[in-house]
C-alpha cells in the first residue's frame, strides 16, 4: 500500500506541478499569469480544505466519499472540457483567419476580461 501511494504521489502530483505554471500562462496570458497561478492555488487549498470538510462530515462512509469525490472530479472534466472548447474555438478562428488573408485574431486569456493578448 506505501508502494502505491508513492506511485499515485509521483504519477499525479508531479506532473500537476509542472503543468500548472504553463497552464496559468495559457489562462491568464503573459499579463495575468501571476494573477492565475496564485488563484489556482488559492482554490487547490480551499479545494483540499472542503474534502477534509466532507470527509469529516461523511464519517466512515467509503463508497459515499467515493461518490462525492467522483462527482466532483465530473464537474472539474467539465470544466477543462469548457476550456479546450474554447481553445479550439479560439485556434479555428485564428486558422480560418489565416487562410482567408486577412489578420488573425488574437487569443484572449480567459482573465483578461475582454483585453488582447499583445
Amino acid at each position: 500500500a506505501t508502494a502505491l501511494s508513492a506511485a499515485v504521489g509521483f504519477f499525479l502530483f508531479g506532473p500537476y506541478k509542472v503543468l500548472g505554471g504553463a497552464l496559468a500562462v495559457d489562462i491568464g496570458g503573459k499579463e495575468l499569469k501571476a494573477t492565475a497561478s496564485s488563484l489556482m492555488g488559492v482554490f487547490d487549498n480551499l479545494a483540499a480544505v472542503v474534502v477534509l470538510l466532507i470527509k469529516g462530515w461523511v464519517g466512515t462512509d467509503w463508497v459515499l466519499l467515493f461518490q462525492i469525490l467522483f462527482g466532483i472530479a465530473t464537474a472539474g472534466t467539465c470544466a477543462a472540457l469548457g476550456v479546450w472548447a474554447r481553445d479550439m474555438k479560439m485556434h479555428e478562428q485564428s486558422v480560418g483567419a489565416k487562410a482567408s488573408g486577412s489578420k488573425a485574431t488574437e487569443r484572449t486569456p480567459l482573465l483578461s476580461g475582454g483585453a488582447s493578448n499583445a
